[in-house]
């Protein structure tokens, strides 16, 4: 399953811009301006996964996670956020 997933980026001053990834099942391709972000699966607040995109712009998620996730991606006072499908 193939998708494109968008976020919100916030900033602490109110200034809102979106950017995209791109999910094929468990795995994740982050546009380069995200390298040095941390990824953080969670769901009701609790991390379920949490890992830095590197400079190979790919991230796997453990299959052991399945459904509606919630995920962030963190670095300094920038932080996006949005909801993730993985197949049951």
């Amino acid at each position: 399953m193939k998708a494109i997933i968008h976020f919100l980026k916030i900033y602490l001053i109110n200034y809102a811009a979106g950017v995209c990834i791109y999910q094929d099942g468990h795995k994740f391709t982050f546009d380069s301006e995200l390298v040095g972000y941390t990824i953080k699966i969670v769901e009701n607040e609790e991390i379920l996964y949490s890992n830095l995109v590197s400079p190979s712009r790919l991230v796997s998620v453990p299959d052991s996670i399945k459904g509606v996730k919630g995920i962030k991606l963190v670095r300094e006072e920038a932080a996006y956020c949005g909801v993730v499908y993985f197949k049951k």
